[in-house]
């Protein structure tokens, strides 16, 4: 006994249903539960070339299936793109630096490498401060230590120490870099705006940060040198201020039209005139906040030269002298007459 496929109805055995589906398939009634079910012929494989017809031969499990597509490589993360872009950048920009500064320019949805160039320049010269004052710290101590020699036993000179601050170095010397990096770029701002250029403020960051690469390495080489010698960490420190103003003659010529004219390079001089002045003004500032930083103990007692630098100008504001200028200035002139009196008298 078994039923219709597809209307459900109960058959007789070898009884065949009459329903409309039945009808149009024209298929013999499906065997029952215990009605064995008869073989079917084999059909003939399928000729190559052509796709297999219903009802014909299939692979059997013996048969090699085709190999699976190789699974795609796994997504690059973003710093390992950012590191590929820097060493590519380096790579050309050692080759052709204008070209190299230029492909940085052209990529206007990118803006992570210009900002990587100059958070590692701001790093660079906070290192390279912190090396200087580490170095000035370690040779003055040397002299105070000499000095104490004469007037103290050994015991109580060994706890003498003099020491920079690394976190306050790091700040005021990033702080530094950011102050003569914004003059300078809206110092050539303002030059493209006279040329009549069209550049944005935008293109003029991503050209100077793609082309500090000589700057960035002289100041790095400035903080590996202060291990050595001060007085050459001071040149390394001139030898970047240097590099900074001829490198940015190709930044200039980059986003400024007509760059090759005589009057452009006159404006440009007088541009760069400007920010060491206005640099002079400001930088000397900050560089005496990263000085009050250093600590210096003796004996249990530790204060920062901050604290000092607090009690002289209370000195001097009691002598009527307003600042460190004006107490130079008085002390210049006041040599400057001894050295003419003492001339005058030896003469006469």
């Amino acid at each position: 006994m078994h039923y219709c496929q597809f209307c459900g109805t109960k058959l007789e055995d070898g009884q065949s249903c009459t329903c409309e589906m039945s009808k149009a398939a024209g298929q013999p009634p499906q065997p029952g539960p215990f009605q064995p079910q008869q073989p079917t012929a084999p059909t003939a494989p399928p000729i190559a070339g052509q796709p297999p017809q219903p009802g014909s031969f299939q692979p059997g499990p013996f048969q090699p299936q085709q190999p699976a597509a190789p699974a795609a490589p796994p997504a690059e993360s973003q710093a390992s793109i950012l590191f590929k872009k820097f060493k590519g950048h380096l790579s050309a920009y050692f080759s052709n630096p204008a070209q190299a500064t230029l492909a940085v320019m052209g990529a206007e949805y990118e803006i992570a490498l210009p900002i990587i160039l100059t958070v590692i320049r701001l790093l660079a010269m906070g290192l390279a401060l912190y090396g200087l004052l580490r170095k000035l710290c370690e040779d003055a101590l040397t002299l105070i230590t000499t000095e104490l020699f004469r007037y103290t036993n050994m015991a109580d000179v060994l706890t003498a120490k003099l020491s920079a601050s690394l976190p306050g170095s790091l700040f005021f010397g990033a702080l530094i870099a950011l102050i003569g990096m914004f003059l300078f770029i809206f110092m050539l701002f303002l030059l493209v705006r006279i040329r009549h250029g069209n550049a944005s403020f935008s293109d003029i960051f991503k050209a100077s940060a793609a082309n500090g690469i000589p700057t960035t390495a002289l100041l790095l080489l400035a903080f590996l040198i202060s291990f050595v010698s001060s007085a050459a960490c001071v040149a390394c420190f001139a030898l970047a201020m240097l590099s900074w103003i001829i490198s940015g003659i190709l930044t200039a010529q980059i986003v400024c039209p007509n760059s090759s004219s005589g009057t452009f390079g006159l404006m440009y001089f007088v541009g760069v005139a400007l920010v060491i002045l206005v640099g002079c003004w400001i930088i000397p500032t900050v560089f005496s906040w990263s000085l009050g930083g250093i600590t210096a103990s003796y004996m249990g007692e530790t204060a920062t030269l901050g604290s000092a630098f607090t009690e002289v100008r209370k000195s001097l504001a009691e002598e009527n002298i307003s600042g460190f200028k004006e107490f130079y200035g008085d002390a210049l002139k006041r040599l400057y007459e001894e050295s003419i009196s003492g001339f005058w008298d030896t003469m006469f």
